[in-house]
């Protein structure tokens, strides 16, 4: 798969941080084609802010 259409971010378990500051990190948009090569890059830009010890992630296909 080269890219998918990203419809929703949803960010659980933060307590010390904002969720709107973790989704500039992320930097990707909503409603727009992203590349597993940009999440994976989101994913460790947000990691190397050192707010945490650990970040996982869950792609879920959005059904019509």
């Amino acid at each position: 798969m080269d890219s998918f259409l990203l419809s929703e971010i949803h960010i659980d378990g933060v307590e010390k941080v904002s969720g709107r500051l973790l989704s500039c990190k992320l930097n990707l948009d909503v409603l727009e084609n992203v590349s597993p090569q940009q999440i994976s890059e989101a994913i460790d830009n947000l990691f190397s802010s050192l707010y945490f010890e650990k970040v996982t992630y869950e792609l879920v296909p959005a059904y019509d």
